[in-house]
Parts: structure tokens; C-alpha cells; sequence
């Protein structure tokens, strides 16, 4: 039985692929992720083109991993079970990592707005329904990672669940001493963003709302998107992801588009090691879900109780 770990993102992954997984194969003599462009492939397929998910030639004795099988946010968790069910059979035993909910949504958050530069406040990053947009959002209805493991549970054979506080429930999934052997001082868990990092983005939002969409008038705009199209063709991509790209910036907004002018200019500068180095310097005081958004918390609390369930 092929074993595949779909994440989520945000619970020491990137440890679990490099230290622990290739140890538990070679322990147990499978092939660890033998074959990761055609996980690429298709997980892109999930994301830009599903009609084009197809069954992956993978065999029982394969170990795969990749955080991005899960979907990052609950709108994408039922349409991404059904295409890793056409993809790898219900024949699969399912890994499936978790982490606490308020702690998953700061990351989260850390990741694509101070990492990536996506420019929202954390309360308009979180929403009940917008999420295709350039920058998605997190969808916060069905935000019960209870839901996920169903969705799973329905579809294959065989479903584990290790939380990231219990990492040493790995051993007695795969029956190995691995984990326990390791050092676990190595890991290393992405944390919330702090207050001055909120602050940085704060300001480039509030200089795109207040100036830069306004001077996205309707010439410049075409202009600047014939540009944009023109460069995206010319990627050595694949093509339903140029496809899906020209899609986009035929249906962009002024603020949409100058989040994305301001966001690929902070990646050309390299701009967070610059918050990076302010963070080191300064108190690192994180941000907290109940000081940026009240109408969160029950929802948060909510989903808090389902995780403590599981």
C-alpha cells in the first residue's frame, strides 16, 4: 500500500521530508519520493487546470510527501481529496500532519503576506467566501480539521493523523523508533509573524490603497497588463499555467494589480531579509488573533475545540 503524506503545510514538513521520512523508507525499504516532477505536475494540475489530473503511475512499495496535496485553505480540502483519489486509488494510506488552528492561520499568514508579500490585513486574509482572487484568501467555513479527515476517511483504505505537538506518534504509525532516535532540537517550526513585520506590510498596503491604484487609471493599466501578459507567455511554463495566469489579468482590479507591482518589486529587492534583520533587532513581539480581528475568535475557539477532539 503506496503511502502518501498530503501535509498540511505548516507542521514541520520540510523536517519530516528530509530527516524522518527518508529513514523511515530506507528502515522499511520503500522508494521516498522517486519520482517529484510528476508530484509538481500534479499538484499545478490541482491548483491551474483539475481537468487534466489523471491517475500517477506510482506502485504499493512509494512513500510520497508533499504539503501542497492537501490545499492550504478549506475551500480547496474536498476537491483536492477527489483528484488525489483519481490520482493515486483508493489503495493508499493517507499521512495526514496537523497543528493547532491559531497557530496554522499565523503561519499561514506569515508565509504569504510577509514572506510573499501577497499585502492584506490579517482580517481581509481571512474571509467566508472570496478566495480566487491573484492572492487568495483562507476560506474560514469549514475550518474543522474533523472535516478533513473525513473527506479522506470516505475515499481510502487507510488514514493516519499525527498532530504536530505529537510527532512521536510517527514511530507508532510506521512501527519504527526513528523519530524517537532523532534530534528533535533540529526542528524547525515557522512561527507568527510579529508586530513590526504586521507594520511593514501594513504601510505598503496603505501606499497601495492610497496612491499606487489610483494611479492605475485605465491606459496605464492595459498598458502595464500587455506588458505583464506579453512576459508570462514567453515563461518556460506550462501552458495551463500561463493559461490560468492570462485569465487572471484579464479579470484584475487597479488594487489588485498594485499589490502585485508592489510585491514582485519587494521580491527583486529581496526585501525580507531587510524585515528579517528588523525582526532579529527589535523585541519580536507576535501579533495575536484576538488584537487584530474580535469577530475571529469564536470562530478560532471553534475550530480549536474540533482540533482538541481529534
Amino acid at each position: 500500500m503506496k503511502i502518501v503524506h498530503i501535509g498540511l503545510p505548516k507542521t514541520a514538513t520540510t523536517y519530516l521530508q528530509h530527516k524522518v521520512f527518508p529513514k523511515i523508507s530506507e528502515k522499511k525499504n520503500l522508494d521516498y519520493n522517486k519520482a517529484e516532477h510528476l508530484i509538481r505536475d500534479h499538484t499545478n494540475k490541482m491548483r491551474f487546470a483539475p481537468d487534466l489530473v489523471d491517475k500517477l503511475d506510482f506502485t504499493d512499495n512509494d512513500f510520497i510527501s508533499s504539503e501542497a496535496l492537501s490545499g492550504w485553505s478549506p475551500h480547496l480540502w474536498e476537491n483536492y481529496a477527489n483528484l488525489n483519489l483519481k490520482a493515486f486509488g483508493e489503495n493508499s494510506h493517507i499521512l495526514i500532519t496537523l497543528r493547532e488552528p491559531e497557530d496554522y492561520l499565523k503561519s499561514l499568514y506569515l508565509q504569504r503576506n510577509i514572506n510573499q508579500f501577497e499585502l492584506k490585513k490579517f482580517n481581509t486574509f481571512i474571509d467566508n467566501y472570496e478566495a480566487e482572487k491573484l492572492f487568495g484568501n483562507f476560506v474560514m467555513k469549514n475550518f474543522y480539521f474533523t472535516h478533513l479527515i473525513d473527506l479522506y476517511k470516505k475515499r481510502f483504505k487507510k488514514v493516519s493523523v499525527i498532530k504536530l505537538s505529537n510527532l512521536e506518534k510517527i514511530d507508532q504509525v510506521f512501527n519504527t523508533s526513528i523519530f524517537s532516535l532523532s534530534k528533535k532540537k533540529s526542528i524547525k517550526i515557522k512561527k507568527s509573524p510579529s508586530i513590526l513585520s504586521y507594520k511593514f506590510i501594513m504601510f505598503f498596503l496603505f501606499l497601495n490603497q492610497k496612491l499606487i491604484k489610483y494611479l492605475l487609471r485605465s491606459f496605464i493599466k492595459k498598458n502595464i497588463i500587455k506588458i505583464l501578459k506579453k512576459k508570462t507567455a514567453s515563461k518556460n511554463i506550462p501552458h495551463y499555467v500561463k493559461n490560468y495566469y492570462l485569465k487572471k489579468f484579464d479579470l484584475i482590479s487597479s488594487e489588485e494589480l498594485g499589490s502585485y507591482l508592489i510585491s514582485s518589486l519587494l521580491h527583486k529587492f529581496n526585501f525580507r531579509l531587510l524585515i528579517n534583520f528588523f525582526d532579529k533587532i527589535s523585541d519580536k513581539k507576535e501579533i495575536k488573533i484576538a488584537d487584530l480581528d474580535q469577530d475571529l475568535i469564536n470562530k478560532v475557539s471553534s475550530a480549536k475545540k474540533d482540533y482538541l477532539s481529534i
